[in-house]
């Protein structure tokens, strides 16, 4: 294929060699330096109201592929035969409307440097770090504009990084309360279970010795009948020889041996009913214990509870550290994008204008306030303790600050 210029779009001008794109550039060199300073200064008034239409193209190109119905090889064919615009600069100029916006005056922006910044995987927070540049009058030609975007996808890695291994630890955390959380509700169980073992021996204990406390109560009666018709009986009279009837005294001796049986049993019952209350002393110590113990376990299941309600507070607290960072950093890098030449403020400035600049002033004072409490009330981990003085506290490096 031969050597040919084609025209992509205003300043898209690429020669193409073997299906290879070149991008053509004008070699100053082959004028005088005053020639080639007053080049450049035309190009770039050319260039900045080329750009300043690019984010009007977008509008119009994003109306047009809006059109209901309407194909999108059709779309692009009629770019390219309108305005000679080839399908990746019909997606640059689009992208420059959705994401980049209107350029703020000041120093210039290379329309390549536009189109790198307004691609969907730049991130926002280097879209407003190349504004504010061109605020200050800084160029951004697409070298500086591949640095922005690569620096602040790298610390956007690095954030996402941090951010992914602070959850994974988070759920390790997790994990491990909750395998802690079910040891301890199968101990409570397992001590539930020897306590309801204990109350069922304390029950059978508590109704052996209650048939032994009736058996004994039997026996006492019977005992104190048997000593009652034992006194009735009449006692022997030493004459010459014994009067006593011969069936009186076998029913004395009968009472009697009955006696003593009684009393042997009762002596029998008393030991049983002394052993049946120790066990059951032991077996009510034992169920009291257990029951300590499984209190205990709750509260302590309770503290680990608290622990992980407490660990995912911080985490939460910690986060919102972030966002807070994040907010402010944006907030500051878009009021920094706005911020006026001194010139044109003390031009154009009325009693209005110089009364927000005021609330701002005070509004940042304030805020310098509350951060200088927070670091004065605070034991933070963020604390460097080398030195015996006061806290010193270490600046959060970039990768902590989220892209707004």
């Amino acid at each position: 294929m031969s050597n040919e210029l084609v025209q992509n779009g205003f300043f898209d001008i690429e020669e193409t060699h073997n299906d290879s794109p070149i991008q053509v550039t004008y070699d100053y060199s082959r004028v005088t330096p005053e020639q080639a300073d007053k080049l450049q200064n035309i190009y770039n008034r050319v260039l900045i109201r080329h750009i300043a239409t690019a984010y009007e193209d977008g509008k119009d190109l994003l109306e047009a592929r809006g059109i209901q119905d309407l194909p999108y090889k059709e779309f692009i064919a009629w770019a390219r035969a309108m305005f000679g615009w080839g399908e990746s600069s019909v997606k640059d100029k689009v992208n420059v409307a959705l994401n980049w916006g209107i350029t703020p005056p000041g120093g210039v922006i290379q329309d390549k440097a536009m189109y790198v910044l307004s691609r969907k995987n730049t991130p926002d927070s280097a879209r407003q770090e190349a504004k504010a540049l061109l605020t200050a009058g800084v160029d951004v030609d697409e070298e500086r504009a591949k640095e922005i975007r690569d620096r602040h996808k790298a610390e956007l890695e690095e954030l996402k990084e941090a951010n992914q291994e602070l959850q994974r630890d988070f759920d390790l955390f997790k994990e491990e309360m909750e395998r802690e959380r079910q040891e301890f509700e199968n101990k409570i169980r397992a001590k539930n279970s020897e306590i309801g073992t204990l109350e069922d021996k304390a029950l059978i204990h508590e109704q052996a010795k209650a048939i032994i406390d009736q058996q004994m109560k039997v026996n006492a009666e019977e005992i104190a009948h048997l000593l009652e018709e034992l006194a009735k009986q009449p006692e022997k009279i030493e004459v010459e020889k014994l009067v006593t009837p011969p069936e009186i005294e076998t029913n004395i001796k009968s009472m009697k041996e009955r006696i003593t049986a009684l009393e042997e049993e009762q002596n029998k019952l008393l030991d049983s009913s002394s052993t049946r209350s120790r066990e059951l002393e032991n077996i009510t110590q034992e169920r009291d214990n257990l029951k300590k113990e499984v209190d205990g376990l709750k509260k302590l299941a309770n503290d680990n509870l608290f622990s992980e309600t407490q660990a995912k507070y911080e985490a939460e607290v910690k986060d919102a550290n972030r966002k807070m960072v994040s907010i402010f950093d944006k907030g500051i890098r878009d009021a920094r994008a706005l911020f006026p030449d001194p010139i044109d403020a003390r031009q154009a400035y009325g009693g209005d204008e110089w009364a927000r600049v005021t609330w701002m002033r005070n509004q940042a004072l304030r805020f310098i306030e509350e951060l200088d409490k927070l670091k004065e009330s605070i034991e933070s981990q963020f604390v460097d303790a080398s030195s015996p003085g006061s806290p010193k506290f270490i600046e959060a490096p970039m990768a902590f600050i989220e892209a707004g």
